[in-house]
């Protein structure tokens, strides 16, 4: 029986030249290649730099990198394979090879790095609030502008009047010295 691939629920199967990244173990992290398949939950698994040895499935994570390989190839074919399918360029480029250069990233950074970002991601939290506000307010109020300069005024809290379909949203000022919009 022939299946489309649009039907088939998994894209990512267990086949010789797949290339593994070890979620476990001494290799952790590491980018390893199927070189055979051992029977339903092992496969023998192989590197340039490491022994050819049998791994279990649970440790190991498939990715979408295939390459042409022979069924337990010598390590020279395996490493011109590997070079001539640049999977290193490859998963690198991927967003999950991104994502684990990030956590590398942030996992070296020293105590004052993580100051210096925390300070950072703040400084953008507060530019994109007020953005935010600005745009909120233009869009309910868009033929002029409100000032609202504290309780004085009476305008904490109280409710926006509706133009047209809009709905009525509690007003969304701080009750800072200057929340001018």
């Amino acid at each position: 029986m022939v299946f489309s691939s649009s039907k088939m629920p998994f894209k990512r199967n267990v086949e010789i030249g797949r290339v593994a990244l070890c979620n476990y173990g001494t290799d952790y992290g590491k980018l390893v290649v199927i070189v055979d398949v051992i029977d339903l939950n092992r496969v023998l698994v192989d590197r340039e730099d490491m022994v050819r040895h049998v791994m279990n499935l649970k440790r190991l994570s498939l990715t979408d990198i295939v390459i042409d390989i022979t069924r337990s190839p010598k390590k020279t074919a395996l490493k011109s394979a590997i070079e001539a399918a640049d999977v290193y360029a490859k998963f690198a480029a991927s967003s999950w090879g991104k994502k684990l250069a990030v956590q590398a990233a942030r996992k070296s950074l020293s105590d004052f790095d993580r100051f210096k970002v925390s300070v950072a991601r703040s400084t953008r939290s507060a530019i994109v609030k007020k953005a935010i506000k600005s745009t909120l307010v233009l869009q309910i109020w868009p033929k002029s502008r409100v000032h609202c300069r504290g309780k004085e005024q009476g305008n904490i809290g109280k409710e926006i009047p509706s133009r047209g379909n809009s709905v009525n949203t509690r007003m969304l000022f701080s009750h800072s010295e200057d929340a001018r919009i």
